[in-house]
């Protein structure tokens, strides 16, 4: 954007460009709060620039020009960040801080002359204020203003403009934030929506679902035994439903164990088994202090004719039952229950199933279950 930048009135300015922080932390509109600061800082741009540490990336820029901004420069600044001498003098400061600096006070660090040929001079910022408006481990915030060489350097008196509005500053830093990390997550998990074939949907602690992808969609408005009343998931027996309910505050409870995937059978008929599978997204004690939120997937098999399968693999029935707890994707501990012995013997039965059904795992097991009814059946 180009144009003329005018001259500030006073208080009243100040006070409405307060106001207008805190409606652009939360409605992420920061363009008219930018273009509001160059008239106050009588400054020919204004920006804000959100950084994640870890990977030295900038993750948001946010810029208003009064002068004509090369693609090239802006391209070529955003790429090497790093080596802005602004940002080399600004970085060792702590949030509150600034920087008020003009291209003879910068011309002592490094990259300097490279900077200043492809950025500075390009786009007309040879007087800046910057100041640091979050820091933490993870992220770093900066707002900006700048000058043409034609210009005086800021005065005190914007600097004490700055000062009176960097607490405001401060607190919308961290709305702007979490917006633009949401913004981020939310196309990643977008993308990722693209990719999962399977059905799967995110719940809350209280199975409010907070995101489902179209498999998940169809599936829950055509299955009969679970489906969404509202916005809820409710499975058609009460006592699958609190088992849901059970695996998902065990997983609350035990955020040490929030990398386990736990499995429910919900529903078992003559033709298809429905397989839930629940696993941890988000730990209560977050650092961005969010609701937890769990990963749910549905996976649904053909129900095997385990006569058959029986009679094929010349199976006893603890081999079926234990074929079919595995098939089902059962833990070692149910299986165990289940046949009546401890857990060690319960592996040992396990392996000894899977050597004579001459697979390496469960995986393989699954997959000769799921087939050998279809592809090779015996005859009645």
């Amino acid at each position: 954007m180009s144009g003329e930048c005018t001259t500030p009135d006073g208080n009243a300015d100040l006070g409405r460009l307060v106001i207008e922080i805190y409606d652009a932390a939360l409605g992420r509109r920061w363009g008219k709060v930018l273009e509001q600061c160059n008239t106050l800082f009588q400054s020919n741009k204004a920006f804000m620039i959100l950084r994640d540490v870890a990977t030295e990336s900038i993750i948001s820029f946010k810029i208003k020009s009064c002068v004509p901004l090369p693609e090239s420069a802006i391209d070529f600044y955003l790429k090497n960040f790093m080596t802005d001498p602004v940002f080399q003098l600004v970085q060792t400061k702590l949030e509150g801080e600034y920087v008020n600096t003009t291209y003879a006070a910068a011309s002592t660090q490094p990259y300097h002359d490279a900077f200043c040929k492809k950025v500075t001079e390009p786009v007309a910022s040879d007087k800046t204020l910057v100041s640091v408006v979050l820091k933490d481990e993870n992220y770093e915030g900066f707002f900006g203003v700048s000058r043409s060489s034609g210009e005086l350097p800021f005065s005190d008196r914007e600097t004490s403009l700055l000062e009176r509005l960097m607490p405001h500053l401060i607190r919308a830093s961290r709305f702007f934030r979490d917006e633009e990390l949401f913004k981020r997550d939310r196309d990643i998990a977008q993308n990722v929506y693209e990719y999962i074939q399977s059905p799967f949907a995110v719940c809350d602690r209280q199975l409010n679902v907070l995101a489902a992808n179209s498999g998940a969609k169809y599936y829950l408005k055509n299955s009969d035994c679970i489906h969404m009343k509202g916005n809820k998931l409710v499975l058609s027996t009460p006592r699958v439903f609190n088992q849901l309910l059970a695996l998902v505050n065990s997983a609350y409870e035990h955020p040490q164990e929030s990398n386990v995937e736990k499995n429910l059978v919900a529903d078992e008929s003559l033709t298809a088994i429905l397989l839930l599978k629940v696993s941890y997204l988000c730990a209560k004690n977050d650092a961005r202090g969010e609701e937890p939120v769990f990963f749910i997937s549905f996976v649904i098999k053909p129900a095997p004719d385990w006569k058959k399968v029986q009679d094929g693999f010349e199976l006893t029935k603890r081999e079926t039952l234990i074929a079919r707890f595995l098939y089902k994707e059962a833990d070692i501990e149910d299986i165990a229950n289940a046949i009546n012995v401890c857990p060690s013997q319960a592996k040992e039965w396990v392996k000894l199933l899977l050597d004579k059904m001459v697979v390496a795992d469960t995986g393989e097991l699954t997959e000769l279950i799921m087939a050998f009814p279809y592809k090779n059946p015996l005859p009645d």
